[in-house]
């Protein structure tokens, strides 16, 4: 069963050319939503094999993973002969290397 519908036209097209009054005020501009950056990372001054420890909890490197990513995807854009990789270092891994955090290998 077929159900065929037919507008018989609107009104919405009788206010497309309603003239708007605008009202223009001297204000301050608006605060930064975004301070400087919270991480100073010293990612131009490491060499291949090197690390960045960022020792945390777990809690607060999981927190701040994603942050820190952002970071240092945003610096290998501006510099692709540099590479790196970001990791977790928690539970066994943080057992192993004996701290726990966030670590930032230099690659190539």
């Amino acid at each position: 069963m077929y159900i065929l519908c037919i507008s018989q036209g609107t009104q919405t097209g009788l206010f497309m050319n309603k003239t708007i009054k605008p009202v223009v005020e001297k204000s301050a501009l608006p605060t930064k939503k975004r301070s400087t950056w919270k991480w100073n990372l010293p990612l131009e001054s490491i060499k291949k094999g090197e690390l960045i420890k960022l020792e945390m909890s777990e809690d607060e490197a999981r927190d701040n993973s994603n942050t820190i990513r952002t970071i240092v995807h945003r610096f290998q854009k501006k510099t692709p002969s540099k590479k790196f990789t970001v990791r977790l270092v928690i539970n066994d891994v943080a057992d192993e290397l004996d701290w726990e955090g966030i670590g930032i290998w230099r690659t190539r």
